[in-house]
């Protein structure tokens, strides 16, 4: 694999990024830099598989979809109504619940919220549906006081176009700018500008295989992304190849991190008959999802492949369940065994504790502290 200069891309790019967000920065004049890491070993390795902290919760989580940490909170996405429960990130402790389903005008009606795009940024989180992208914040309740609707700020709130599609991975690039995956699209993120209603493609996709049709590259480089806390940077976990992007949208350059795996990706990688995805049998797939804090990237990471198992096809997996530490400069830090049952996963934004939902246990959370 190699990391290839996308001069022109970036330089345009880039620039609208900072033009958007600091009206009027100076444009990005050179050719972004790319730095390459190499990674073979992790320098320190924690064995979770039974090393984990029980904390017995007050009220029963049931068909999570995804879980985030705030500065003070723990919040997760339901199936079922209320849409989102909130606990203490120190203590576990239940502090109330919001939301239900619904295709609005109401602030805390929601049709059909994306789990892939629901994110934080310190006090603040994201969540995008099919009418809305809303910046939201909860106030902290001292005692033993719930929160109420009312303790559930709206920061921001902007009608999504009715062609927008459904808005999967989204992120907050500044405050006014929105990055989204889309299928088909010629580059990974679809960028839509908040207060213009500008939209259009961004980040090159890698060319890893640049014999497969362009069509089939959001297929091929299938990824999980997270954005840092400030804004600044975000990171992209790559599914089928050992692979993460840090990028950076203030200086217009990206670190990419190789991890050396134990199963190499096929070298055969074929595009199917329409060329607008590709033929997944017998592919490895490495990273599983991503999440970060202000210090570090928290990646899970298993080997498995789809296969044809007595006729039928199936994914098996080829080794444990770990999650990859990084720093933020695409540094190794550290490795993380984990249980086989992990999903979902988040850490707090001052790694005190990372924390994982077990899908048959509701009445606990598990834990462990991360501080050095």
């Amino acid at each position: 694999m190699r990391a290839i200069r996308h001069t022109a891309t970036y330089l345009i790019i880039f620039s609208v990024f900072s033009c958007s967000a600091d009206k009027k920065e100076a444009l990005l004049e050179e050719e972004p830099l790319v730095k390459t890491i190499e990674v073979t070993e992790f320098p320190v390795t924690i064995d979770l598989r039974s090393n984990l902290d029980s904390v017995p919760i007050s009220s029963p989580l049931y068909k999570i979809r995804q879980m985030i940490s705030t500065k003070d909170h723990l919040v997760f996405m339901n199936l079922e109504e209320p849409l989102f429960s909130v606990y203490d990130n120190q203590t576990g402790e239940y502090r109330g619940a919001f939301g239900f389903k619904g295709e609005g005008p109401l602030d805390l009606e929601f049709n059909n919220a994306n789990a892939s795009s629901f994110k934080s940024y310190g006090d603040n989180f994201l969540i995008t549906d099919m009418s809305r992208i809303r910046v939201l914040s909860i106030d902290k309740k001292e005692g033993s006081q719930l929160l109420t609707n009312d303790d559930v700020k709206i920061l921001e709130s902007k009608k999504r176009a009715k062609d927008a599609g459904f808005f999967n991975n989204a992120f907050l690039a500044n405050d006014n700018m929105v990055f989204t995956t889309d299928m088909f699209t010629k580059k990974h993120f679809v960028y839509i500008d908040l207060e213009t209603g500008e939209q259009g493609d961004t980040i090159d996709f890698p060319d890893f295989h640049p014999e497969i049709p362009v069509e089939a590259y959001h297929h091929l480089y299938t990824s999980h992304t997270a954005p840092s806390l400030d804004k600044r940077k975000f990171v992209l976990a790559y599914q089928r190849f050992p692979v993460l992007r840090v990028y950076d949208l203030k200086k217009g350059s990206y670190t990419q991190i190789n991890v050396k795996p134990e199963n190499e990706q096929k070298k055969d990688i074929q595009a199917d008959a329409r060329g607008r995805s590709i033929q997944g049998l017998g592919m490895f797939t490495y990273y599983q999802k991503v999440v970060v804090s202000e210090k570090y990237i928290y990646a899970k990471h298993q080997e498995g492949s789809l296969e044809r198992v007595n006729g039928e096809f199936g994914s098996v997996k080829h080794t444990g369940l770990e999650i990859h530490v990084f720093d933020w400069n695409g540094n190794p830090v550290k490795k993380l065994l984990l249980p086989d049952w992990v999903n979902p996963y988040t850490v707090t934004q001052n790694d005190e504790f990372i924390y994982f939902f077990h899908p048959e246990n509701e009445n606990y959370l598990y834990r462990k502290s991360m501080k050095d």
